[in-house]
């Protein structure tokens, strides 16, 4: 029992929520979105997909990050405990993680309206796309600051079922 516990809190560390922080900081503009004073109903239902699908975004953005750069990030001092580096998961066990997880966000998107699942799908090639922009794109924060407005946009058009001007 031991062992699953120690593995289960390895997994854990993997998608980053023992550090919240950031999950708090992405969870935000959607719900600023929501709250906005010309919303007339909060669909209780809508928020908590957002906060779900908050949580699984940004784990999965985690966990692909760190897949693609692991063979960098054993090289810097910061990355190199991190649990793909150190050899405390495999590869296949990343990926099983990652399928389990793009199910679960994948499910959560399909709750919402369909302008609202493309954009879900767009912001999905993003999280996907941001670790290898590092690569060749000079500035790869603005790419992740496209990446993370998506859910200001999904969450417009969760709520009012429109794009915003």
């Amino acid at each position: 029992m031991e062992g699953i516990i120690s593995k289960f809190n390895i997994y854990l560390n993997l998608i980053r929520i023992n550090n919240p922080v950031g999950i708090l900081l992405l969870i935000w503009p959607p719900f600023w979105v929501a709250f906005m004073p010309y919303v007339q109903n909060i669909s209780f239902e809508i928020a908590l997909i957002f906060i779900l699908g908050t949580i699984t975004s940004r784990s999965l953005g985690c966990l692909i990050n760190d897949y693609f750069d692991r063979d960098i990030d054993k090289h810097v001092e910061r990355t190199s405990s991190r649990p793909i580096t150190s050899n405390k998961v495999s590869t296949n066990e990343v990926l099983i993680l990652f399928v389990i997880l793009s199910v679960l966000n994948l499910g959560l998107l399909s709750l919402l309206n369909s302008k609202t699942i493309v954009l879900g799908l767009v912001a999905a090639f993003f999280i996907v796309c941001y670790p290898l922009t590092k690569r060749f794109f000079p500035i790869p924060q603005l790419f992740l600051g496209y990446t993370f407005a998506f859910s200001t946009l999904m969450a417009h058009t969760a709520f009012h079922k429109y794009l915003p001007q």
